[in-house]
């Protein structure tokens, strides 16, 4: 049920984008729309392709809750010992085996104008042709558009995140910096042709219980940080609404860890015996740490939009996982079982926890967040079984 971000939306992403000739896109259904198909064969753990969004950022309270990331790329801004004396508020914690960590940080460059903070020029350069140059302001000024766009956000919006407006904020401004401003709108249109129900179902879930004063609220704020009759049709309840639905539905959580990039490293440490029983025991003891101090917040991040990853359809029986290995917002799809020539490649839009659950639990919420009934290889499989097969899902056939 992916709806495909626009293929020539921006110039740089095209750039950025990594080969594909690995997949094809082909239209599936009018149920399911369009996918992705492997050109060749993949074996388990191979990489199927790699890609940088179209548009991503950090969410709104990670940020301010002190997750340093490069405002472009969410490449995380701290050192393994960094972060997780911060995180465990222990400022002379020390972690063995150095070797392991990313030993060296990036230069960190600011925004001359809003102290935003970027890994390299690459990045400062790269946000400010696609989006920073409209949306760079001081955060200290309270009555700036933006600065009341993200209140409004906020007080509807708390974490655990799964989006930020920022996000739309930055799809618009792209739209006004592409070449051609009109085709960029037009082209975005074609990619927001929900029916209605589904529309509003998704923009529902995405913005709770207070709907209508919410979205009137965020789209009148929106207005004025995009004055533009460009995007006139954007700032109209019809087009607001199918914006967000649109991110709401294909955006993908992004998240980047020097902590966790530094414990996968030990584990691949050559250890055995008491070295190993006591780098596990220390691995173990921080997590109690980190558990009492943030619980499971422990990473950077942020969403972001994909031109291909968005293309790709849901399974409950996945035959592709999507990774950062690059501590970035760099995205790899890697296969994990064996995919031929010709089959579609799926992921989970579940995350481990529900995908172990029933039929009935995974279809109530794929239904509830991507406003569709699932009927893949695996909930074909189970229909002869019972939908109900615990306790706690008898808990959601009652409500």
């Amino acid at each position: 049920m992916a709806t495909a971000l626009v293929s020539d939306m921006y110039t740089a992403a095209e750039q950025r984008a990594a080969s594909v000739t690995a997949v094809e896109e082909r239209f599936i259904s009018q149920a399911m729309g369009r996918g992705l198909f492997a050109t060749r064969q993949f074996r388990e753990d191979d990489l199927i392709f790699e890609e940088t969004p179209v548009v991503s950022c950090q969410f709104v309270y990670n940020k301010e809750y002190g997750y340093r990331a490069c405002d472009q790329c969410l490449r995380s801004l701290e050192t393994a010992e960094c972060n997780v004396r911060r995180l465990c508020q222990e400022p002379l914690l020390v972690l063995p085996h150095p070797e392991c960590a990313d030993t060296a940080l990036p230069a960190v460059l600011l925004c001359p104008g809003c102290q935003a903070e970027y890994c390299s020029e690459e990045c400062r350069r790269e946000a400010w042709q696609q989006h920073h140059q409209l949306l760079c302001y001081a955060p200290s000024h309270s009555d700036h558009p933006l600065t009341r766009l993200l209140v409004e956000w906020k007080q509807h919006h708390y974490p655990p995140e799964t989006l930020s407006i920022l996000l739309l904020a930055r799809l618009l401004a792209g739209v006004l910096l592409s070449p051609d401003a009109v085709t960029a709108s037009a082209s975005l249109a074609r990619f927001c042709h929900a029916s209605v129900s589904a529309r509003d179902a998704a923009s529902h879930k995405l913005l709770g219980p207070e709907f209508v004063q919410h979205i009137h609220a965020l789209r009148t704020l929106m207005a004025e940080v995009f004055p533009d009759p460009r995007l006139a049709e954007w700032m109209s309840e019809e087009g607001f609404k199918s914006l967000l639905a649109l991110v709401g539905s294909n955006g993908q959580g992004v998240a980047s860890s020097p902590l966790a990039r530094w414990v996968t490293r030990c584990d691949d440490l050559p250890l055995k015996g008491q070295d190993r029983d006591q780098l596990d025991a220390f691995i173990d003891n921080l997590y109690e740490k980190l558990d009492s101090t943030v619980g499971t917040f422990l990473n950077t991040e942020g969403s972001g939009l994909y031109r291909l990853q968005s293309l790709l359809n849901h399974s409950c029986r996945p035959n592709a996982i999507v990774t950062f290995p690059h501590n970035s917002h760099t995205l790899q799809v890697r296969a994990v079982r064996d995919i031929a020539p010709g089959q579609p490649v799926f992921i989970s839009y579940l995350d481990d926890c529900t995908l172990a659950r029933s039929r009935h639990s995974r279809r109530k919420t794929l239904r509830e967040n991507y406003v569709f009934a699932c009927a893949c290889e695996r909930c074909d499989d189970e229909t002869i079984q019972p939908d109900v097969t615990s306790d706690e899902d008898m808990d959601d056939d009652e409500q």
